[in-house]
């Protein structure tokens, strides 16, 4: 007998679309999984004279199925498949790429072709409790060699296949970068070597528990998520600011700005792709059904007041099959960490660059991605071979308490604005956000007798002519602290 307890999903990414991946797989935790393959099946139109079907007729395959999970960081795979895109990401080095570390200096060493330099912060985890944490890159750092003491501070360690190197942002030097009106400036023109861009989302701060990498200015308000507009040598013009912000000689500390992997959606439907491969346990030798050429047609990112976040991944596939082993007998661990959920994780909603008042806060919303994937393939088989993606569709259905007039008249002047939310657990996360957004609908019905009145509404996502995006999703490693 077998038990839905017993579930075990492992997937790889495919080198070539609905080629079957061998190795590189992963194991993945997930609230359900209900893709499978559906035969097509036409019945034959022979007249016979006992009324009776002799055949029935294969026409084809098709695979489909909805995959819902926990929001979590470390599900990285899953919003690749939904975006149609892959992250463009800063450096990083896994536990087969670092190749040592040493206490007498210090130092991490690569092997990946890093150039480390003096002020990278990184992030290391999954080795000896000394040398995971936040480091930050010292003189004498160099390819390959990151450098983080002067001994004493690190412990002689070979990593295991479970460690890991992650850049995550810069550390400024000793009184050099302040914050303006509109955003930050560097007296050093350090921000030449910040590899940031228009459209970028930072994190301005480090952690509470390190006051020197962050600002005093309105009590702390200033460390927190903002949007790069323009990037200058010696300064990053900054929008999302909120009427919090305000300006701060950052003397006599050394300012974090963190940063991390980008993804706008795309198009590419040979390059993200998975094979999928589950079985349960409880059988005396367990079946193995593996599906092929996964790809991402919907994603739902539900964010619920009072409520873990639910993310839903609708895919299709090509080929599916079956065999008493395992294509990979040891695939790696699973990568996502705790669950998130909207009360203790979501950060500070922004709504037209601004945090709303009390009384008029978002209390839901509902991200609904389609890509509109169109599956084809020739008259010879049963199955399909290629993928076109259609209209990119993304729309948010949000309630917002009815505090005031703005939603309303917002819905019946069918104007635009731009959503950010950032979502964070133990210091990492994501941030999504929307760059023009069009109330299409809302409702203020009454409910009847005794019903709190929220203003329910819907915005369709449009191309942001400044920048040419729709929605950007943002992994951040590390946010410094657990605020926004």
């Amino acid at each position: 007998m077998t038990s839905s307890n017993q579930f075990k999903l492992i997937r790889a990414r495919e080198a070539v679309i609905g080629e079957r991946a061998l190795a590189g797989f992963r194991e993945v935790g997930v609230n359900d999984y209900t893709v499978k393959p559906t035969d097509g099946y036409e019945t034959e139109q022979t007249i016979t004279g006992d009324r009776a079907f002799e055949f029935l007729l294969r026409t084809g395959t098709e695979i489909s199925g909805n995959i819902p999970f926990h929001l979590a960081f470390g599900h990285q795979w899953a919003f690749e498949l939904g975006f149609l895109n892959q992250f463009a990401k800063t450096p990083e080095a896994d536990g087969v790429e670092i190749t040592g570390v040493t206490a007498v200096d210090d130092t991490f060493a690569t092997s990946t072709g890093v150039a480390f330099a003096e002020g990278d912060i990184w992030r290391a985890s999954g080795m000896a409790a000394a040398n995971n944490g936040r480091f930050v890159a010292l003189a004498g750092s160099s390819t390959d060699a990151l450098v983080v003491g002067a001994g004493g501070t690190l412990a002689d360690e070979t990593p295991g296949a479970a460690a890991r190197l992650k850049f995550v942002g810069k550390q400024g030097a000793l009184g050099d970068i302040s914050a303006v009106a509109d955003g930050l400036v560097s007296a050093s023109s350090a921000f030449a070597a910040y590899d940031l861009a228009p459209g970028d989302s930072i994190v301005i701060g480090g952690p509470a528990t390190s006051q020197a990498t962050r600002f005093d200015a309105a009590a702390g308000y200033n460390n927190r998520v903002a949007l790069v507009v323009e990037k200058q040598d010696d300064k990053l013009t900054l929008t999302d600011l909120g009427a919090g912000w305000a300006t701060d000689d950052g003397a006599g500390k050394t300012i974090w700005i963190l940063y991390g992997d980008e993804m706008d959606y795309g198009d590419d439907t040979t390059i993200v792709t998975d094979t999928h491969e589950f079985s349960y346990g409880g059988q005396a030798t367990p079946l193995h059904v593996y599906l092929t050429a996964i790809a991402g047609n919907t994603l739902a990112i539900d964010i619920q007041r009072l409520q873990p976040i639910i993310a839903t991944l609708g895919v299709l596939g090509f080929t599916d099959g079956n065999a008493l082993s395992a294509t990979d007998p040891a695939p790696l661990s699973k990568l996502q960490r705790s669950p998130m959920t909207a009360g203790e994780h979501v950060g500070a909603v922004m709504v037209g660059g601004q945090r709303r008042p009390a009384g008029s806060k978002m209390k839901s919303a509902t991200f609904n991605f389609n890509n509109n994937l169109q599956a084809d393939g020739p008259m010879e088989g049963l199955t399909n071979e290629v993928y076109y993606a259609g209209d990119f569709d993304l729309t948010v259905d949000f309630t917002a308490q009815f505090g005031d007039e703005r939603d309303w008249q917002a819905f019946r002047a069918g104007a635009q604005t731009q959503l950010l939310i950032p979502i964070i657990n133990n210091d990492q996360g994501y941030i999504m956000r929307v760059w023009a957004g069009q109330y299409v609908d809302g409702d203020i019905a009454p409910g009847g007798r005794n019903q709190i009145r929220d203003f329910t509404g819907q915005l369709r996502c449009l191309r942001d002519p400044a920048t040419g995006k729709v929605v950007t999703f943002t992994q951040i490693e590390d946010f410094g602290r657990l605020t926004a």
